[in-house]
């Protein structure tokens, strides 16, 4: 799994460049895409979550670093160097702390989006930082916005393969393996909805200051 993440996140590279091509950097995600199942077993059910905790790594590790920017555009340090250390950890394959992980990007969106609203004239230090999170805020936004569909589905899988279970122990076993991906699918919803707001927001912004936003507004959400 490890190595599988290194090669996801290092195809991510990639994306700067040519955003268009993100379907193909992603062909390996997409063979472990969560399939619709209404009598998912369990080792369809676990192999499911590891392909959407994959899916997830890949996009939070880009919004980390995208969010870094952002933060450091806005003085925010400390917010920085925490984000700088998610895009880390998900880029060496680390993903136990996912849950956290995509909490701490889902309040940093909501607080940066309030200090962009603000509107205030860059500094050359906070363009520079927000010319540098432009690309990778909205490819990992689009990269976001697709796990929506994989995170219900797992949802309904997920469902499906508990109510079926009548052993209470068993029962609990089986709730406990699904925790990270019942967590995702949850609090997808509010991320995608969060990262959305915040694109409109940053691109105005952005124009505003004079920055080159061409190739960000390629990219399709």
């Amino acid at each position: 799994m490890k190595k599988i993440i290194k090669l996801v996140l290092t195809s991510l590279v990639l994306l700067i460049a040519s955003t268009s091509s993100l379907e193909a950097q992603f062909g390996k995600l997409k063979d472990l895409k969560p399939k619709k199942s209404s009598s998912s077993s369990s080792g369809n059910i676990s192999a499911s979550q590891d392909a959407l905790v994959l899916q997830t790594a890949a996009a939070i590790a880009m919004l980390a670093e995208a969010q870094s920017y952002v933060a450091l555009a806005q003085g925010n340090q400390e917010l920085a160097e925490q984000l700088k250390n998610i895009n880390k950890k998900l880029k060496g394959g680390n993903t136990g702390d996912i849950k956290s992980h995509m909490d701490t990007v889902n309040k940093a969106a909501k607080v940066q989006k309030e200090v962009i609203k603000q509107k205030e004239k860059m500094s050359d230090d906070a363009k520079k930082n927000y010319q540098k999170a432009l690309v990778p805020f909205f490819s990992s936004a689009a990269l976001t916005v697709k796990l929506k569909d994989p995170a219900q589905n797992f949802i309904t899988d997920a469902t499906n393969q508990i109510k079926s279970i009548k052993n209470p122990l068993e029962l609990g076993k089986v709730k406990k393996s699904v925790d990270t991906g019942m967590y995702i699918g949850k609090n997808i919803p509010s991320l995608i909805s969060n990262l959305l707001s915040t694109t409109g927001d940053l691109m105005s912004y952005s124009k505003d200051n004079g920055l080159d936003v061409s190739k960000a507004a390629s990219i399709e959400l």
